[in-house]
């Protein structure tokens, strides 16, 4: 049986060069979702920049509740307890900066090039390869903390994945023909986000923008976008400030869409 390469605080401390991100790491073999367990932490005080990484989720999620599918030491399941000093409308921009975050590092890691697909998937070829799921806690209009759950596929073989999801997932190592080191690329996503995140907290917004734009598979493609009783056509051109995404739609006025507000969007 092929070993599992299994994470622990130790190894991913190692060589671990960032100032905020990891300063304390609470690894669990499975659990419910790291998002809950980053929830608690950070209710009871814990301190920017602690992560709870998992092996496996037995409650994993992604965004409006839907399943997060990661057999036991093959993804990067990992939540992330930030205080930004930022208003409750600026929270989407936490989800495109780490999605960027992601999409920098796999390609650094492993060559391969990750999109990002508004408002909080990374894909290769159209297939889901990663996840940002944002939960923030407000007090006001300020936030008191934000928990951002990321998750990566990194090491499932095509038959791991169910048959209803398989035409539209992949894994890295899927993509690569070979396996990748988990706990280098997770290394690396904390580096990444955390020098995106001190740029943002200085309010270095354009640069973070504009890269945002070009690691997007959403803006410039047709999309349709599902809310609760509408559906509305059109062409994706732009994020506003908020990261908000901006569709022209086909009646020729130009709409804002919030990821709160949105069910689905589509490729079309």
């Amino acid at each position: 049986m092929e070993k599992l390469d299994l994470m622990v605080s130790d190894e991913i401390k190692n060589g671990l060069d960032t100032n905020i991100l990891g300063n304390r790491i609470y690894c669990y073999s499975k659990t419910s979702s790291t998002n809950d367990i980053a929830t608690k932490l950070a209710q009871d005080g814990a301190s920017e920049g602690t992560i709870v990484v998992a092996e496996n989720q037995t409650k994993g999620r992604g965004r409006r509740e839907r399943r997060w599918i990661a057999p036991m030491g093959t993804s990067i399941l990992m939540s992330i307890i930030l205080r930004p000093q930022i208003n409750i409308t600026e929270a989407s921009i936490l989800t495109l900066m780490a999605a960027s975050a992601v999409a920098v590092s796999i390609k650094y890691v492993t060559g391969i090039t990750a999109k990002i697909k508004w408002p909080n998937d990374l894909v290769i070829d159209k297939k889901k390869v990663s996840g940002i799921l944002t939960e923030a806690r407000t007090q006001g209009k300020k936030i008191s903390y934000v928990v951002l759950g990321i998750g990566v596929t990194v090491n499932i073989p095509e038959n791991r994945f169910p048959d209803e999801i398989r035409d539209f997932a992949t894994s890295l190592s899927m993509e690569k023909g070979e396996t990748v080191s988990r706990i280098i690329l997770l290394q690396e996503i904390l580096r990444q986000l955390e020098r995106r995140y001190l740029s943002l907290m200085n309010r270095e917004n354009y640069e973070l923008m504009q890269e945002w734009k070009n690691l997007s598979s959403t803006i410039g493609s047709r999309v349709k976008v599902v809310l609760p009783k509408r559906i509305f056509h059109g062409l994706a051109v732009d994020f506003d400030q908020t990261g908000a995404l901006l569709v022209r739609l086909d009646e020729n006025q130009v709409k804002r869409f919030t990821a709160e507000r949105v069910m689905h969007l589509y490729h079309i």
